[in-house]
């Protein structure tokens, strides 16, 4: 499953349990968030007890998809015997600081940036 825009793209692999975000996401306001926050929550419940996101090359996140995944990060914590490990890019500056919010939110996320 992949949703596509003019300058991002976030596909869920299913045989590796894996979302992959590529490009700039600057979409305006949480609404039009809702295709993608929808994905997560489908890729959950598919997962059979990890889910892997990759956000290592996604290059930009406004605040709209930021405040996104923490609602993300709240609804996995009422979601029995799932994960989610993300992976990060510390060349990409907003990632260390905005990803590592999320582990504010349920112990159910690890963070890794490389």
């Amino acid at each position: 499953m992949t949703l596509k825009g003019d300058n991002y793209s976030v596909e869920f692999i299913k045989p590796s349990n894996k979302i992959v975000f590529r490009g700039v996401l600057r979409l305006q306001g949480k609404e039009h968030y809702q295709e993608i926050y929808d994905l997560l929550i489908k890729s959950i419940a598919l997962a059979e007890s990890v889910l892997s996101i990759d956000m290592s090359k996604l290059e930009f996140l406004n605040s709209s998809g930021i405040s996104s995944l923490c609602l993300f990060a709240i609804y996995l914590r009422d979601v029995p015997g799932k994960r989610v490990i993300i992976t990060g890019s510390n060349s990409i500056s907003w990632q260390a600081k905005s990803l590592n919010n999320l582990l504010k939110f349920t112990d159910k996320i690890q963070l890794t940036l490389v």
